[in-house]
């Protein structure tokens, strides 16, 4: 199981938006995926997954804070995953592959009163403190009862508890939003930099960085761009006295911004669109396609040209989108 955090030192960076694009990808890919809200605070994942004409989010019983309620209430944890979980459908398959962990029933009164008994101090910090094999638990409850081949985490902004634990505890790759602005670049790369020198203190392998440049209006030249993009890069590996603590980033993606979803947000992948028609869904493809290893892909794409060959007969229009994402 692959797990990747997606990050934003700040709001507004269209963070859960690409968890969830991402996470249909995946499973239009074929993948089993699980898609983890731990932004708790302002949980979101539940509405990008809604395919209701007004917005409205999908049904949530139970989530992660009911899960830590439970644990906390009773010192143990439920035993079983299943009644935290929702199955997502994916446009393009009517298989089970997609499915959510949400943070809870939230906007409920009921969900603000579980989240505030939570002593985050005392869960993390108190002599018996059990939070972080709490969460190592949960990360390996999601591999054996789930089995997803990947578990993306929607993590919360700053400096917190719950992001702490989404990027440095549990993430293989931890993917970055940042929107162009000082303040916002300056708070990621302090976080990003304690992040690499927490996972290094903790004797735990290299975790994988990548910046997604967030909410770039589109221009006309793409000199201009490129300019913008080295130079945000170069700010983020600038180098430190000590150079266990540089960044290092190879790439940096760009997510553009899409007038559109000012009004509504709504999925772009697997959604009515074509990439020609769409900047920020060709932005999507190409940071997506980098967390799937070739052989991985490779191995995909025969049973997804015959499915799209198929669907040729019934729906040619969606055929031709799902080959154009694919391509």
């Amino acid at each position: 199981m692959k797990t990747i955090t997606f990050y934003s030192y700040k709001g507004g960076t269209g963070r859960s938006l690409a968890v969830a694009n991402a996470a249909r990808y995946l499973a239009r890919l074929n993948f089993k995926v699980v898609a983890l809200d731990f932004d708790l605070e302002a949980p979101g994942l539940h509405y990008k997954f809604s395919t209701s004409e007004d917005g409205k989010p999908i049904a949530v019983q139970t989530g992660i804070v009911d899960y830590l309620h439970e644990f906390i209430k009773e010192g143990s944890v439920p035993l079983s995953l299943e009644k935290f979980v929702i199955t997502i459908d994916v446009p393009g398959t009517d298989q089970p592959l997609l499915r959510l962990i949400a943070a809870g029933c939230s906007p409920s009164s009921g969900y603000w009163e579980k989240l505030s008994r939570i002593n985050w101090h005392e869960l993390f910090y108190a002599p018996d403190a059990k939070g972080v094999q709490l969460f190592l638990d949960l990360k390996q409850r999601i591999a054996d009862e789930l089995q997803p081949d990947f578990l993306l985490i929607d993590s919360r902004t700053g400096i917190t508890e719950m992001g702490g634990v989404a990027a440095t505890l549990l993430a293989d790759r931890v993917i970055c939003l940042v929107v162009p602005t000082l303040e916002n670049m300056e708070g990621a790369r302090v976080v990003l930099r304690s992040l690499k020198r927490t996972r290094r203190e903790m004797g735990g392998e290299d975790i994988e960085l990548m910046l997604a440049l967030s909410r770039l209006p589109e221009m006309k030249n793409a000199e201009e761009e490129s300019i913008i993009t080295e130079r945000i890069q170069s700010f983020f590996n600038e180098e430190q006295a000590n150079l266990e603590d540089t960044l290092s980033c190879q790439n940096i993606y760009t997510l553009h911004s899409g007038t559109a979803l000012e009004l509504r947000e709504v999925l772009r992948v697997g959604g009515d669109i074509s990439p020609d028609e769409s900047i920020l869904l060709r932005d999507y493809l190409r940071l997506f396609a980098t967390m799937v290893p070739q052989e991985l892909m490779l191995s995909q794409v025969d049973a997804l040209v015959e499915q799209a060959k198929i669907r040729l007969w019934v729906d040619p229009e969606g055929a031709i989108r799902e080959m154009e994402e694919l391509a």
